[in-house]
């Protein structure tokens, strides 16, 4: 492959390339890459696969569009960090998304003071970047090749301080990075952590996001572009005190909570029910469920308006006659429910009551109940992205 890529950009068969689709196997070995920053004219580049570290210069510096992949969740990594040492020079890139990343392909090393000022520095450079997406693996151990005192040293990841991140990348519009463990299924958890308050200076301007939201908000503050956003919150004194319709006026999509083990956040039903655009909710609880708080009554969301999609994953203790309740609202297309627990066995009885509930709808009604988790969790990253030929 790797001959192949140098014999053609010499050549000129490639000069006029503007968009390049790369997946290596893996089984191969790393690719030496730096043939494809002779390629001039590409604009956008996707490459999945494990990049030699002696691949030099390898970015060619007039992409505006860049996604380095690894295989999988469970086979991560692109081979390191030879990407940062080149992507500096593309200033004209304005998207970037890092899938399934190991901490060493970020710039991370252990027992380092600053773990991301490699990354965060590299970001400066980028001055026309608006979207910022993708997951980095928790740890990931280094080689003797590694600069490392320990050769089994771990390099760690444990996400971004949303101020610093923010400040290296202030054009941000779409934000959505997951930190994620390797188990028996990808679990993914928002990699931006911070208060709201902490993004006071961006909510003028985003437009998707992700965070895991740490601690209060002492001043209320508003997203009005906001349209996209996956949060997990730590505690009731993460809700603004103002409806959070408020805060996200113009909100239609929302996720609340993650996979991630340990996770302890609320869902304020009535709170949500306040977003008067909002048309998909997903709650995730977690697997295993480690005890997320549900304040208020489920049947409150009958007063989002736009509400067309309902999804509940492995949430413990609903109550099945609040959940037959929403089935009254006639907006409400689609419910799924996965891997849930309610407060009353489903019994033939109980879905006697249940089909009656639903029999005075005039629009169809679609109800789908498993009893499993599905395994793949993908958070707000678009389904083409865990499939880089596919667009």
């Amino acid at each position: 492959m790797a001959s192949f890529l140098a014999a053609f950009s010499t050549s000129g068969c490639l000069t006029q390339l503007t968009s390049l689709d790369l997946a290596h196997d893996g089984d191969a070995g790393a690719l030496l890459l730096s043939p494809l920053g002779r390629l001039a004219a590409l604009t956008s580049l996707r490459f999945t696969g494990c990049a030699d570290a002696a691949s030099s210069r390898w970015l060619p510096p007039g992409l505006r569009k860049l996604h380095l992949a690894g295989h999988d969740h469970a086979w991560a990594g692109i081979g390191g960090a030879s990407w940062l040492d080149c992507v500096g020079a593309c200033t004209g890139l304005e998207s970037l998304q890092l899938l399934w990343l190991e901490a060493r392909d970020l710039g991370i090393k252990p027992h380092s003071f600053d773990e991301l000022s490699v990354f965060y520095n590299t970001l400066k450079q980028l001055t026309r970047l608006t979207e910022l997406t993708g997951s980095a693996k928790e740890e990931s151990v280094l080689s003797e090749s590694d600069d490392s005192e320990d050769d089994e040293a771990e390099a760690r990841f444990f996400g971004f301080d949303c101020a610093r991140l923010l400040a290296a990348a202030p054009r941000l519009r779409r934000l959505a990075f997951y930190v994620f463990q390797t188990g028996y299924f990808a679990q993914l958890r928002p990699a931006v952590q911070g208060s709201l308050n902490r993004l006071r200076s961006h909510a003028a301007d985003l437009e998707e996001l992700a965070v895991c939201v740490r601690g209060s908000t002492p001043s209320p503050l508003s997203f009005p572009r906001l349209h996209t956003l996956h949060a997990s919150f730590d505690g009731r004194r993460s809700y603004s005190n103002m409806p959070m319709h408020a805060v996200f006026p113009a909100l239609r999509v929302l996720t609340l909570g993650t996979v991630w083990g340990g996770y302890e956040g609320v869902v304020a039903w009535e709170a949500v029910a306040s977003l008067t655009a909002l048309t998909r909710l997903r709650v995730v609880a977690g697997f295993p469920e480690y005890g997320m708080e549900l304040e208020g009554r489920l049947d409150a969301l009958s007063a989002c308006g736009a509400l067309q999609h309902l999804r509940l994953d492995c949430v413990k203790g609903v109550s099945f006659a609040e959940l037959l309740e929403l089935s009254r609202a006639p907006q409400l297309q689609r419910m799924e429910v996965d891997a849930c627990t309610f407060d009353k066995e489903l019994t033939p009885d109980v879905l006697e009551v249940a089909l009656k509930a639903c029999a005075g709808r005039e629009r169809a009604f679609q109800v789908i109940a498993r009893a499993s988790h599905a395994e793949q969790e993908m958070g707000l990253l678009r389904g083409d992205a865990f499939h880089p030929l596919l667009s």
